[in-house]
């Protein structure tokens, strides 16, 4: 058998480098003062889930501007985080209802608008 169809050493030499910069997270510093958030759809509204487990849930403010939303709280260990959520749409005029329960944060939002001054406010109320 010929060792001609064995890879040689050096075609290795860069593989280690490779597959740590691919497996590296690009974002990774970026977010570390962040968290993970997902959005659903459902029929009649878009839930946004937040993992918040290590945060103090007196301190979790979250701020509408047009088509996206701001969630802001203290970490026990006092450092600050923030996410920005954008939406494909206008939520001024929503109504969005928030709930914390068990290191997590959902956030409903209806996908019909409200007419009058429903959604006006900036700052949402989070049930605990």
């Amino acid at each position: 058998m010929s060792d001609s169809k064995r890879p040689a050493l050096s075609d290795f030499e860069g593989l280690d480098q490779w597959l740590a910069q691919f497996l590296e997270d690009p974002y990774a510093d970026g977010l570390a003062n962040s968290f993970r958030t997902d959005v659903y759809e459902i029929s009649d509204q878009y839930i946004i889930e937040a993992d918040l487990c290590t945060v103090f849930p007196k301190r979790l403010v979250i701020c509408k501007d047009h088509s996206s939303l701001t969630i802001q709280s203290e970490c026990c260990d006092g450092k600050l985080l923030e996410s920005l959520v954008f939406l494909p749409f206008e939520i001024d005029s929503r109504t969005l209802n928030a709930k914390f329960q068990d290191g997590f944060l959902e956030i409903h939002v209806p996908k019909e608008e409200q007419s009058g001054k429903a959604g006006t406010n900036d700052r949402i109320i989070i049930q605990l």
